[in-house]
């Protein structure tokens, strides 16, 4: 989906910078050889756990499965967190830690995305990320608009019908590669 990491293995440190889009580690726990993840604003230091680290427009998110991690903004105040726990982090603070299952987080492995009272420009943004070409909605308006529920991200054209049947949305493909959404 548009990821792309760099890794860095050396001098007893496992370190990956996490240049775009998102990724999930499954960690050993290994004193001697500290895994750090770093986003575009959040520095994550794993202490033995499978989470989620995901950058988005204006934050990383970083979603724990199992285990402990220590997440913080410029290594500074860092937040500890343990299984089903969330947080998010911009270039200027990070959040509180949310508590809640970590299914939607981790949806995307098993081929789906789940979304709980999103805007259209949310899922739309998702879906693309798994699809070549552009989608765009042309009406400002159905930006905002609510959706719910869980797409096959392995067949992008089915999720955008069912968006369309489920919404007052028109889906356009004009070309392989440009599909406007009215």
């Amino acid at each position: 989906s548009g990821t792309a990491l760099n890794v860095n293995i050396r001098n007893g440190q496992r370190h990956v910078q996490l240049a775009r889009g998102e990724a999930f580690f499954e960690v050993q726990h290994d004193p001697q050889h500290p895994f750090q993840v770093d986003g575009r604003y959040s520095n994550t230091r794993v202490l033995g756990t499978r989470f989620v680290v995901r950058e988005n427009a204006d934050s990383d998110i970083v979603s724990v499965v199992s285990g402990v991690v220590e997440v913080s903004r410029d290594r500074q105040n860092p937040a500890t967190l343990k299984a089903n726990d969330s947080i998010a982090v911009d270039a200027r603070h990070q959040s509180e830690v949310s508590h809640q299952p970590t299914g939607n987080a981790t949806a995307w492995l098993k081929g789906s995305a789940s979304f709980d009272n999103a805007p259209l420009k949310e899922v739309i943004a998702e879906i693309g990320r798994y699809r070549r070409g552009s989608l765009i909605i042309r009406n400002q308006a159905l930006q905002n608009l609510k959706v719910s529920g869980r797409f096959d991200i392995r067949d992008t054209d089915k999720a955008l019908e069912s968006l369309q049947q489920t919404l007052p949305i028109r889906i356009y493909r004009l070309t392989p590669w440009l599909v406007l959404i009215a």
